[in-house]
Formats: structure tokens, sequence, C-alpha cells
């Protein structure tokens, strides 16, 4: 599950981050193509989480839309439908022409400590 590798990095930085100082949240902005809805980072988080001082700490989970961009017809726009992915792709089948996308946003995968 490539989910799991995203969470145990968050969760890596939040060990981290906490051997530092106090750690009060996490903020998490995941794009709509790294396929790890909301209700999965969390649940896993909390896997991860348990048992140590970080188990109940407050989770901020921004999805950043999947917006591709089409050079052959000139479609700008989010992509609602995203499969479960895998692989991250570096550009999109335009729902307009069929053609190649540039993919604009929603490969993101960052967090932060606050």
């Amino acid at each position: 599950m490539h989910e799991w590798g995203i969470v145990k990095k968050a969760f890596d930085l939040v060990v981290q981050e906490g051997s530092k100082g106090p750690v009060h949240k996490l903020v998490v902005k995941m794009g709509k193509a790294r396929s790890v809805p909301r209700e999965t980072f969390i649940s896993l988080f909390k896997q991860l989480a348990k048992g140590t001082e970080y188990e109940n700490l407050e989770i901020e989970f921004y999805e950043i839309p999947l917006v591709i961009e089409c050079p052959h017809c000139g479609f700008k726009g989010e992509i609602d439908s995203v499969p479960h992915l895998h692989v991250i792709p570096i550009d999109w089948t335009c729902p307009k022409c069929g053609k190649k996308a540039g993919i604009i946003s929603g490969t993101e995968a960052e967090a932060r400590v606050e």
C-alpha cells in the first residue's frame, strides 16, 4: 500500500519535530492524484501513533484538486473522477479532446507541523 509510505513519512516528521519541542498539529496538503483520501490518511496515522504522545494529535487535512491543462484544445479544469493510483502520472488524458494534457496541481504530498 503506497498510502503507508506517505503516512509514515508524515509521522516521522512529527516525531522528528517533536524531539525539538511541542507539536500541536499536523497540517497535510494531499493532491487528489496521490489517492490518499482524508479518512485513509487519518486512520493510518492513528494506527502508527497508537500508544505514543501523538495518538490524539490534531490533523488538518486539505485535498488539492487534480487540475489539468490541455495544450491541444485549451481545456483547463478540475478532474473530479480520479481512480486509485499507485504511480503518479506525469500527464493526463484530456476529457474534452482525448489527447495528453499536463497536470497543473493534484500531485502534492506535503506535511508540516505546528
